[in-house]
């Protein structure tokens, strides 16, 4: 199967299109996941938020937020593969500053799967690792996982990030209208144009990887948005379709288009890229063994139906 170029954003994201829809969206996502952080305050050590922005914590300047603390490398090496990643301290986290490229194996063909861990690499249809390793895709922009994939990749030491150490980066610069402004690389050596808003103050070094797709307009499984967008994995549900019996999960985009840090629901079949934050003293490890996709999660902020509604009817 070839891959297929969507004819325009509006075929496979037309939430982006509706500014009204994309304001319900975020706060619907904001009601559920910060309701439930304030639950679990006294349990996890979250914080309690109600909105992207707080009277008592604000944003770091660039300067304060990029300085490594005096015992921390620059650099970390994956003892898994030797890879080697470079690493920036943004308030009190430490995040990776590259997309993840752990490969343990090579998905082909297209293939999709709810339970088995998928590993992609963007344009990639072949069947061996070390091919896949030797693309320009591979090199620039990492790999793509499938959520159950996502889940265990990072290596020991480092996560997957939560919803709420999302918001907690987009509060530490100052709110999700400029974040991603923030993280972007500058320049147009891997963004095409415009590329708005992009300082990389922050040092991120957020890349283009695109995605790959499995419920595109038709159904088709495709790659797009290379050198357009790109989209990271968080640890948390957003909504089960029971009719489909289908999970999808909250995911960060950073767009060419614009400087922000925008919350999506995905379909947790798709190939998105990971960024690895790393283990701090509140960190609680996922079960891998028992969180499965097909997990219903508790909604008390908001309706499955309202949800449905404010995501215009979007599959993902």
């Amino acid at each position: 199967m070839k891959t297929k170029k969507a004819n325009s954003d509006k075929e496979i994201f037309p939430l982006a299109i509706n500014l009204s829809k994309r304001i319900i969206l975020i706060l619907l996502s904001l009601a559920l996941y910060f309701g439930t952080a304030s639950a679990q305050n006294s349990d996890n050590n979250l914080i309690d938020n109600t909105s992207i922005t707080s009277d008592n914590q604000q944003p770091l300047s660039g300067s304060e937020s990029i300085n490594m603390p005096e015992n921390t490398d620059s650099t970390f090496t994956d003892p898994r593969d030797g890879s080697e990643y470079k690493i920036v301290k943004i308030g009190n986290q430490i995040w990776m500053a590259e997309n993840l490229r752990y490969l343990p194996e090579v998905t082909d063909n297209y293939k999709k799967s709810a339970k088995k861990p998928l590993y992609y690499v963007y344009g990639f249809t072949g069947k061996k690792v070390e091919e896949a390793k030797n693309t320009s895709n591979y090199a620039d922009y990492g790999v793509l996982y499938n959520w159950v994939a996502a889940k265990s990749a990072c290596p020991e030491g480092w996560h997957l990030p939560s919803v709420i150490e999302w918001q907690q980066l987009m509060i530490q610069l100052g709110g999700l209208e400029n974040a991603g402004g923030k993280l972007k690389e500058t320049a147009n050596k891997h963004w095409v144009e415009p590329n708005l808003g992009a300082t990389n103050e922050t040092n991120f070094s957020a890349l283009p990887g695109g995605i790959f797709h499995t419920t595109g307009p038709k159904g088709t499984a495709q790659f797009v948005f290379l050198k357009e967008s790109t989209f990271w994995w968080s640890t948390d549900q957003f909504q089960y379709d029971m009719k489909n019996s289908q999970t999808y999960n909250t995911i960060y985009r950073v767009d060419t288009k614009d400087a922000i840090l925008f919350p999506l629901s995905f379909n947790t079949l798709c190939g998105l890229s990971v960024r690895c934050i790393k283990n701090d003293a509140s960190y609680k490890p996922i079960d891998t063994e028992t969180e499965t996709e097909t997990k219903k999660p508790k909604m008390k902020k908001a309706s499955k139906r309202q949800i449905k509604k404010a995501l215009g009817g979007l599959e993902f």
